[in-house]
């Protein structure tokens, strides 16, 4: 049978908010013998604390709600398991949740992560143009703690911690460059205003090159593999002599459509990634991708989030600098 605090205080001859006070280790006017024999009761009687009678009381769940578009990316599923290790030694649980990058399922989330009272919420929005979002207007009125990690949304108004997706974008365009590559495609992540400062990066590197900008070889992909193949399939067909991928996932894609269209890596096209997944040193020709600082960037977002749940004021941005792994998959152009 599950012993309450009710039976604990029964057992001990206290009323159960003195109990709860010894118990949780509160200031209380009680004898240290009364304090000690609760205390032993407890122990004995393996007593737990019934979490959510305490969030009642303290206002508090000790929990933390975690969206993010696709668990299935290692990018976030690496991201999920360090903030889960680094809220479980503040004491907090996390709950994950996936929206597939879908306004509706993201929607759904928020909801149900405020009915179960969370003490803050870590978002990463979803990149859905297939319909309105209204979620992060109704999570800007809730009143809790907000951080957003890798991709942003102005209406949350809220800290934002990313990785220099921009410039390592730049600098790793411009390597391509100075190999003698000009005709050089890009497969994008969904164009939005949460996201598109990869493709920034590339457009940065073309223009400092004075290397028009050609809108026919860049096509827009979901950051899923599948999306990375079919895109690449179908540049292939303007003969470009490098492919900028906007992440690995999808640049694992691509090297399939290359492989496929009996070219060879860099021999014939030059491929770079972005966020250095663990299959990327893996593949058949190791992948040259840009590394993102995931211990850093997990560790400002629990301090951010800490302190927020404790008080403490944040907003602006804290951007972590990111390095490129130049590996066998660029070489010089044709």
């Amino acid at each position: 049978m599950v012993v309450t605090l009710k039976d604990i205080a029964k057992m001990c001859g206290v009323s159960a908010t003195t109990a709860s006070l010894v118990l949780n280790d509160k200031p209380v006017r009680v004898s240290a013998e009364k304090k000690q024999m609760i205390q032993e009761v407890a122990k004995s009687h393996s007593y737990k604390p019934n979490s959510l009678a305490v969030g009642l009381v303290t206002k508090r769940t000790k929990t933390i709600g975690l969206l993010v578009p696709d668990i299935s990316n290692m990018f976030f599923s690496q991201m999920a398991k360090k903030l889960e290790s680094n809220f479980s030694q503040l004491g907090y649980s996390l709950f994950l949740c996936n929206t597939d990058d879908n306004n509706n399922l993201q929607d759904k989330y928020i909801k149900l992560l405020y009915q179960r009272g969370v003490d803050a919420i870590v978002i990463c929005v979803a990149n859905d143009q297939s319909s309105d979002d209204n979620s992060l207007k109704d999570l800007k009125d809730m009143n809790i703690p907000i951080v957003a990690f890798d991709r942003y949304s102005p209406e949350l108004n809220c800290p934002l911690v990313i990785g220099d997706n921009t410039g390592s974008s730049c600098v790793v365009v411009n390597r391509l460059i100075k190999l003698g590559h000009t005709r050089i495609a890009c497969i994008t992540g969904p164009v939005t205003k949460a996201y598109s400062s990869r493709l920034e990066g590339y457009k940065q590197a073309l223009a400092q090159n004075n290397i028009a900008y050609d809108e026919e070889i860049v096509l827009q992909g979901d950051y899923r593999f599948e999306s990375g193949y079919a895109c690449a399939k179908k540049l292939l067909e303007k003969n470009p002599t490098a492919i900028f991928v906007c992440n690995d996932m999808m640049a694992y894609g691509a090297y399939k459509a290359i492989e496929e269209a009996g070219l060879r890596i860099p021999q014939d096209i030059s491929v770079v990634g972005f966020d250095d997944l663990m299959f990327s040193t893996m593949l058949s020709v190791p992948l040259t991708t840009v590394r993102q600082d995931i211990d850093g960037m997990c560790d400002k977002i629990t301090e951010i989030t800490y302190d927020m749940i404790n008080g403490k004021q944040h907003q602006g941005v804290s951007i972590f600098s990111s390095t490129v792994n130049y590996r066998d998959s660029i070489g010089k152009a044709k």
